[in-house]
């Protein structure tokens, strides 16, 4: 297969390859999608208080817009605190109330289940190949600048 064919087949699959997981993963919890599920995540792994709308969108590279859609109905749902910031009053600042904190408790494994089940039969060795061109192709992109 010559090379510009791989990478249209790569990119098609790429997009195929999302659109499945998010709809399997909007099936995981009753009451969050798998996208508002990694907005979440992300907000734990920042381990800091006071993460602003801002901050999540380029997190997710996402627009401010779609992240503040995504804030706004996980604070309806208990999962995360809006609050002005303290040093910029036109920033809001999100933080995952204890709502969120024993969603990730009692869900752990579940998460781990769905993850186990999209990367089943593949090696250590693939990953890492996968990895390292996902790492390049943001570069290219600009993903998380």
């Amino acid at each position: 297969m010559d090379q510009e064919r791989a990478r249209q087949r790569i990119f098609m699959n790429i997009f195929l390859l999302a659109n499945k997981m998010q709809v399997e993963g909007d099936k995981l919890a009753d009451d969050l999608t798998l996208k508002q599920w990694m907005l979440l995540l992300l907000l734990f792994r920042r381990n800091s208080k006071d993460c602003t709308i801002n901050e999540l969108a380029k997190m997710m590279s996402i627009t401010r817009q779609s992240a503040k859609k995504l804030v706004t109905s996980l604070s309806a749902t208990g999962y995360l605190d809006v609050t002005k910031s303290v040093l910029d009053s036109r920033a809001l600042c999100v933080n995952p109330t204890d709502k969120a904190k024993s969603f990730f408790k009692q869900n752990k494994d579940m998460g781990n289940a769905y993850l186990n089940e999209v990367f089943v039969d593949i090696s250590e060795d693939e990953l890492l190949i996968v990895m390292q061109v996902f790492e390049k192709m943001k570069k290219n992109l600009k993903v998380g600048e």
